[in-house]
């Protein structure tokens, strides 16, 4: 009887332990807008203001950037070229994204106002995925460094025209995603045996300043208070939206199982986020609520 007694009490902590588990650690994404669809693939969102999102759409080996106004609903074209992963410059008045050169990748940007494409500094690195904290002072993006042939993770400063790599010997890093005090940089960190990605966090010095484990992640992004990491993780067919605060504490899952997304991007006032969700015709841009 006294054996009953403890399988019944042993089963009950562990169904109540399971739900409090499934609590904390699920979360129902609310939709919040589907962005009109155009042709192709919508990828790379950014955040221009809490009403203003701006994206990469890619079809037939061309990309455009669009802007996407909430309130009105409304969408207009304002680049088309040859880039990629674009994002928005701290000061709002050019967009910085990749762009190819002769077989090569440097960093551009180009004027809301004008259109024009410029170089957005003069070194000889290549480079792609520029993120910038709200401080225009310096810029981090994955260059690679033509002595090992590995891309890493870079910082560049335009005050003392400095250029520092912060991740030495890794076997490979990228996506970079700086906090926006400008401390910490969250970047993916490939595994040179199975070459999948996980997450790592260096202060901007290129010091180890994270407690957070083994992370299986693809673009990884701050959230606006610098505490909460959002990312996506699974295989190509299922890839899931996760969240969790850098102290490796509040795991939280906001996709089921039967999506597939990629790119999130968080606005910034931190209520609402976009991501790019996989259905048969491609990537198509949704907005969720997140609070």
């Amino acid at each position: 009887m006294r054996g009953i007694t403890k399988y019944v009490i042993y089963s009950l902590l562990i169904f109540i332990c399971s739900s409090l588990w499934a609590q904390e650690n699920s979360f129902e994404l609310k939709e919040y807008r589907v962005l009109p669809s155009v042709s192709g693939d919508e990828i790379n969102s950014f955040w221009i203001t809490n009403n203003t999102i701006c994206f990469q759409n890619s079809t037939d080996n061309k990309n455009n950037l669009y802007i996407y106004t909430i309130d009105n609903d409304s969408l207009r074209l304002l680049y088309d070229g040859d880039f990629k992963n674009p994002v928005l410059h701290p000061g709002k008045e050019y967009i910085v994204f990749n762009k190819s050169k002769d077989s090569m990748v440097y960093l551009y940007k180009v004027s809301l106002q004008t259109g024009e494409s410029t170089p957005l500094f003069h070194r000889n690195i290549q480079c792609r995925n520029a993120s910038f904290s709200d401080s225009d002072r310096q810029v981090y993006f994955t260059g690679l460094d033509e002595i090992t042939n590995k891309w890493e993770i870079y910082s560049y400063d335009f005050v003392y025209d400095n250029l520092n790599k912060l991740t030495p010997h890794n076997p490979g890093s990228d996506h970079p995603d700086v906090s926006n005090d400008g401390k910490e940089i969250l970047y993916c960190k490939k595994d040179p045996f199975t070459e999948k990605e996980y997450i790592k966090i260096i202060n901007w010095y290129g010091e180890p300043c994270s407690h957070l484990g083994a992370l299986e992640a693809y673009t990884p992004q701050w959230g606006n208070n610098g505490l909460k990491i959002y990312y996506v993780a699974g295989d190509k067919s299922s890839r899931s939206l996760y969240s969790i605060w850098k102290d490796n504490t509040h795991l939280q899952k906001l996709t089921g199982d039967s999506t597939n997304v990629l790119y999130p991007s968080i606005s910034p006032d931190g209520r609402k986020i976009a991501l790019s969700v996989f259905n048969e015709k491609g990537y198509d841009i949704i907005l969720y609520e997140l609070w």
